[in-house]
């Protein structure tokens, strides 16, 4: 006589077993991670990253790098800020058609809510879903995962994908509210103070796409108690703190003295955002503005700025009160 309990429990041992083998992705240790960073940044700025220079292994580490935690990012480096990287990614992955590439992508999707980009979220967020799409699903492990994740976004992606635009705009404005506290703490803030509101004005409303503060060796420790995300430029020798941001085709700069700012249109003086960084502290420009709470360098640099972002603040939006 078969005895119904146990053959139901060891159905359910062999069913939890078989998840766990199609779910369980090995994890590279962070030591490949960097180097697969430093990897994919070489051959991007070749514009040579496709699956004849990249193996399958090297992919799948080249997907979790796309989804890691911003602390796990800090140590490893973040492929999604380097200019080119994403047309080429998607390239790749769209030729190779791999499930476990799709299904890393997808554990951890909303960690892009918590990075630097070169390319517009809901851009990344739609392509990875359409990769998702076109998986072999004939293929058990194609089934499990168009069930487990793709199932999930079917029929409200829009509410999804708003809610992770809110939580990307909550990070950006997090890191930015440090360096206002921090500019707060230094001898001379009275123009920074108004700097940062009439900027923090464009944080404010999700147009800022990439947001860097920069400082010297010498210094840097110091800052990041105050500015986590603080980075080491060997260009800078003093105590200053620059601030990089993009706002979709535009780079702007300012730094802790606060006496002049500068905005770079991507494709003319400067070919990219990774070359305004490499420049500092010297820079080329479009739109160089002196900085004080009165003036019209507010109306100079938001017109410069309208093209890019439909955005034009207000007065109310940044008069410090």
């Amino acid at each position: 006589m078969i005895d119904l309990k146990s053959t139901g429990a060891l159905a359910k041992v062999s069913n939890d077993s078989f998840k766990k083998l199609f779910s369980t992705i090995k994890k590279p240790s962070n030591e490949e991670l960097k180097i697969g960073y430093q990897h994919t940044r070489r051959l991007v700025n070749q514009g040579n990253l496709n699956t004849s220079t990249v193996s399958l292994y090297g992919q799948h580490i080249l997907a979790h790098l796309c989804v890691l935690s911003p602390d796990t990012r800090r140590f490893t480096g973040n492929v999604l800020e380097v200019e080119g990287f994403w047309p080429q990614a998607k390239t790749m992955f769209v030729d190779r058609n791999d499930t476990i590439t799709c299904q890393i992508l997808l554990s951890d999707i909303e960690q892009l809510a918590k990075a630097n980009l070169s390319d517009n979220l809901a851009d990344i967020t739609s392509d990875i879903l359409q990769l998702t799409q076109e998986i072999d699903k004939t293929k058990l492990r194609g089934k499990r995962c168009y069930n487990e994740h793709v199932a999930e976004f079917s029929g409200n992606y829009n509410e999804w994908l708003s809610d992770l635009e809110i939580t990307r705009n909550s990070w950006l404005s997090d890191k930015f509210e440090k360096f206002q506290e921090y500019s707060v703490s230094l001898p001379e803030h009275g123009n920074l103070i108004w700097v940062n509101k009439f900027f923090n004005s464009y944080v404010q409303r999700g147009l800022v796409w990439k947001l860097d503060f920069y400082t010297s060796k010498s210094h840097v420790n110091q800052v990041k108690d105050h500015v986590p995300d603080c980075k080491v430029h060997h260009g800078i020798s003093d105590q200053t703190v620059y601030v990089v941001m993009q706002l979709s085709n535009a780079v702007v700069v300012y730094n802790t003295s606060a006496d002049e700012g500068v905005i770079s249109e991507l494709g003319k003086l400067v070919d990219s955002h990774d070359q305004v960084v490499v420049d500092l502290p010297n820079l080329k420009y479009n739109l160089s503005f002196m900085l004080s709470k009165t003036g019209f360098w507010q109306y100079r640099a938001s017109y410069m700025l309208k093209n890019g972002t439909k955005f034009s603040p207000r007065r109310i939006d940044y008069m410090v009160k």
